[in-house]
This record gives structure tokens, C-alpha cells and sequence, in this order.
């Protein structure tokens, strides 16, 4: 859905339960509409589409893209989040040596050259397994020794006795577009879709009545889905 025209550029019927993996193709289908994109252009997209995989497609693509991580979505819709200081967002993640002087990390020989975390106390947690989930390879991230924390149980628990991390090979994309949805350029952004996205679905929905489609197949519901 084009912002300032409010024309719809590409859309499609799904068999899927969620739309979750249909952004590379509907931004394949507005290019097979619209001709190839200029570099830079911005979209917009709900939470659903915050995956790594997306995320990295669009850099690939020089696309300006805008998509909110969970909680700043729910924050978006004015729901209250709960702050826990010790939740995952709150470590830093140190991708290269860049980070670590961005970080102005004051004991560099404890941090590895790239990939780890450092926790809000400071201590470092370093990559020491992958394992499979889902067909997907994550890693996890283990801190030196948390046992010693004034913080431990806000963080690990009653139990726990070491904080554990697991991530994946897209951290980096996830971290970058986390830091952008927080300026005030990423907020102004992703309301617009207020503006050009969302009214449609209700006009749709609620207007026009298309609830269900009385029809089998998949083609077929794709041309009754473009009639009205």
C-alpha cells in the first residue's frame, strides 16, 4: 500500500497460517508491478514479519525498512510492558570491535573480538554451543560465573546458576532494527501504517463485507479476493 496514494501495490492469498514468510514475496510482487525499487525506499510492517531472515533480505535489498520487535509493538498499541531489567534486550551484544569501542567497554582483554554479550552488570557472556530447533541453528551464550552477582536471582533465579542466552546468526539485524524503531524517525514511521494499511483492512473486512470466501482452491480465491 502505497502512503501517499493509498493504492495497493501488491497483495495475495496465502494458504499459510500466518503471513509471517511473505515478505520477500510481496516485495518480489510490487517490483513485478511497479518496476525494480529505488534504493532506499521506505516500508513499514507490522511485528509479524520481525524475523532475522527478513531483516537481512531487506538490507540486501537497500530497502528502508521499519518493523517493531514484540514490545514495541504492544507499546505502539498503548499496552503496558512490563520493564524487566535483566531481560535479553538488556545485554549488549558485541558483533566486532567497532561495538566494543561504541560500548566503551573499560576491559577490553576479558571481551572476546566478536560475538558475545555483555550483561547489565558488565560481565561477559561468550558462545560455547549450538544446537538445532526447529531446522533453524541457534546458539547459546553462557556467562563466566553468576553465582558471585548481587543480581543473581533478579536475573538467572532461585535456581539457575549461570545466564543463559540463545541467539542466532541474526543478532546483529535484529539489534540495528531494534535501535532504529526506538528514534523518533522509526515511531513516526511505523504510524503512518495507521494511515495507509490498516483503514484498508477494516474497509475491507467491515465495509465490503469479504470475511470468507465462498469458493475452493487456491486460484480461484485469489480472483475472488481481486473482484471487489
Amino acid at each position: 500500500m502505497d502512503h501517499d496514494s493509498g493504492i495497493i501495490v501488491a497483495n495475495d492469498v496465502t494458504q499459510d497460517c500466518t503471513d509471517h514468510n511473505q515478505l520477500q514475496p510481496q516485495v518480489e510482487k510490487t517490483e513485478e508491478n511497479i518496476g525494480d525499487l529505488p534504493k532506499g525506499v521506505g516500508m513499514s510492517f507490522d511485528n509479524g514479519y520481525y524475523s532475522g531472515r527478513n531483516l537481512q533480505y531487506l538490507g540486501e535489498k537497500e530497502i528502508d525498512g521499519y518493523i517493531p520487535n514484540s514490545k514495541q509493538a504492544q507499546k505502539a498499541k498503548g499496552k503496558k510492558i512490563k520493564d524487566n531489567p535483566y531481560s535479553k534486550d538488556k545485554f549488549e551484544y558485541v558483533s566486532d570491535q567497532k561495538d566494543l569501542k561504541l560500548l566503551q567497554i573499560s576491559n577490553l582483554q576479558d571481551v572476546p573480538d566478536r560475538d558475545c554479550f555483555i550483561c547489565p552488570e558488565g560481565e561477559v557472556l561468550t558462545r560455547k554451543g549450538a544446537y538445532e530447533l526447529d531446522n533453524k541453528v541457534q546458539y547459546a551464550y553462557y556467562g563466566a560465573d553468576c553465582r558471585k552477582c548481587t543480581h543473581k536471582q533478579e536475573c538467572v533465579g532461585k535456581t539457575g546458576g549461570t545466564r543463559v542466552i540463545t541467539s542466532d546468526e541474526y543478532e546483529t539485524e535484529r539489534r540495528r532494527m531494534c535501535g532504529k524503531m526506538q528514534t523518533k524517525e522509526g515511531k513516526e514511521e511505523y504510524k503512518k501504517r495507521g494511515e495507509s494499511v490498516e483503514w484498508v483492512f477494516g474497509n475491507i473486512k467491515q465495509n465490503i463485507g469479504l470475511r470468507e470466501f465462498l469458493t475452493r482452491g487456491i486460484d480461484r480465491v485469489r480472483r475472488a479476493f481481486l473482484l471487489p
